[in-house]
């Protein structure tokens, strides 16, 4: 038996260097080839308990140390093989995001090389130029947002989880999202009577322990979203606030379209988009609810989706209670309306 060691050894090194090639080759032409040479692999291996009657006790049976290499084997050879289609699917994630940011990039470029061009090659009055000039300057702005999603979304995915160093203060956080969010509303609105309600409740006077930037980060694109898809003159309503287990939550709600529940379960894929053109008109990139998932991992929490064709959205991130601390002598939040 002992003289038998290193056959076996060899043996299972073989197939697992074998169902290693299998899991890294699956998605190619090379996959049946290599899965045949895996069971020829197994066939030997189990042939060589069969040969000359060595390796078997006195009632004829397998040693049960061999018998606990093959379980072994087969189990790590299964799971590993069980794991190279959640391998294959990486791989077309990773084909169609270099696709997406390739196509969303490609479309504001040739925009401008169009631009370009009647700049350099047609007689243009100020006032035409001018109009080409802003065009560009809006084309030029969309990339800077793609690339700028882009770099915060591998920022994410590439640093280490939050210290618990850092927090963020409610009320001060509320009211510069208020800021922002009137500022959105009147780009996109620039007529009075065509402005969003607005309606901001904090009803949280304490902190949420986390990365600063990447919260209010994950916070503004949910605001911003639905000021983008609201229509003009639509309602939103702005809360933060403790539930009675102690956690924190943070939700908009609007008054938008709604989301049919199809889509819900994708929203949060990079370049996702329900209505493709609807989203280039309003600016986005299709990664702000990525940005949005990627923070709220990282901080522990919960992201709810909730919606209803025809009535409206909600978008909630809920605070595990251990990322919630209030200060000393506050009092509750208000209400602002407008």
């Amino acid at each position: 038996m002992q003289q038998r060691r290193p056959y076996f050894t060899q043996c299972l090194t073989e197939l697992g260097r074998l169902v290693a090639l299998v899991v890294l080759n699956g998605i190619i032409q090379r996959r049946q080839c290599l899965i045949d040479r895996l069971r020829l692999c197994v066939a030997e291996f189990a042939g060589a308990f069969q040969r000359g009657g060595q390796g078997r006790d006195r009632h004829g049976g397998l040693f049960g140390g061999d018998i606990i290499l093959i379980f072994a084997a087969l189990a790590f050879g299964n799971d590993v093989i069980k794991h190279a289609a959640h391998l294959g699917a990486a791989e077309v994630m990773r084909r169609d995001f270099v696709a997406n940011v390739s196509h969303e990039i490609r479309t504001p470029l040739t925009v401008l090389g169009g631009f370009v061009e009647t700049l350099q090659t047609l007689p243009l009055s100020e006032h035409e130029r001018e109009r080409y000039l802003a065009l560009m300057a809006q084309q030029a702005g969309r990339v800077q947002t793609l690339v700028s999603d882009l770099l915060t979304l591998s920022r994410l995915e590439g640093s280490p989880p939050p210290n618990g160093v850092g927090a963020i203060f409610m009320p001060t956080i509320m009211r510069q999202l208020e800021q922002e969010g009137r500022a959105l509303s009147a780009v996109l609105n620039p007529l009075v009577e065509q402005l969003h309600k607005l309606v901001f409740v904090c009803c949280l006077e304490g902190e949420i322990i986390g990365t600063r930037n990447e919260l209010f980060s994950a916070m503004s694109n949910l605001l911003s979203n639905a000021i983008r898809y609201t229509p003009p003159g639509g309602e939103l309503h702005v809360r933060s606030l403790v539930l009675p287990d102690g956690r924190a939550e943070f939700s908009v709600q609007d008054t938008g379209p709604g989301i049919a529940p199809e889509h819900i379960p994708r929203l949060t894929e990079r370049f996702y988009r329900v209505d493709r053109s609807r989203s280039r008109d309003t600016g986005g990139t299709g990664l702000g609810l990525a940005i949005v998932k990627h923070v709220v991992q990282r901080h522990g929490a919960e992201f709810k989706i909730e919606s209803t064709l025809g009535k409206g959205s909600t978008f909630a991130i809920i605070f595990p209670a251990s990322r919630v601390r209030f200060r000393p002598n506050t009092a509750p939040g208000g209400q602002r309306v407008a």
